[in-house]
C-alpha cells in the first residue's frame, strides 16, 4: 500500500501541472479534467495560484463556470476569501451555485457580516436558497 504524505502530495500536485502545461496536452477536455483533479486536490497556495495563472493566460479557461467554482472553492479553503470574492465578482452569469460558494467561503473564515451580505445579494437577484445554502 502507497502511503500518501503530505510532501509526497505536494510532488503529485507539481508534477500534473507540469504534465498540464507540456506542448504535447493540446486536447482541451483533457486539460479541464487536470484542472478539475488538482483542484479538487486544495493544492497549497502557491501551487493553486500557478495553476491560476495557467488557467487565465495559457489555458483560455477561465470563463468555465467549473473552474470558476472549483477555483473558488479551493481559494476558500485556504482562507483566501479576498480571492475567491474577486473571482467571484468576475462571474458574470452567477448562479446560486456560485453564491452558495462565496457563501460558505465567509462562513468558513469566520466573516458572518460579508456571508449575510452575499446572502442578501442573492436573494435580491432573484436566487431562492437552498439545502446548501448558509444561513
Amino acid at each position: 500500500m502507497k502511503v500518501v504524505t503530505l510532501l509526497s502530495r505536494h510532488f503529485s500536485t507539481v508534477k500534473q501541472i507540469q504534465t498540464l502545461v507540456s506542448p504535447i496536452r493540446n486536447n482541451k477536455v483533457l486539460i479541464e479534467d487536470s484542472c478539475f483533479q488538482i483542484l479538487d486536490q486544495y493544492p497549497d497556495i502557491k501551487t493553486l495560484k500557478k495553476l491560476h495563472a495557467k488557467i487565465i493566460i495559457h489555458l483560455e479557461l477561465h470563463p468555465n463556470p467549473s473552474i470558476g467554482i472549483k477555483l473558488m472553492r479551493a481559494y476558500a479553503a485556504r482562507g483566501e476569501t479576498g480571492v475567491t470574492r474577486h473571482i467571484f465578482d468576475e462571474i458574470t452569469e452567477k448562479n446560486v451555485v456560485f453564491f452558495n460558494v462565496m457563501i460558505r467561503s465567509y462562513v468558513n473564515n469566520h466573516l458572518i457580516c460579508d456571508a449575510l451580505l452575499v446572502f442578501k445579494t442573492m436573494s435580491g437577484c432573484g436566487f431562492e436558497p437552498n439545502n446548501y445554502t448558509y444561513p
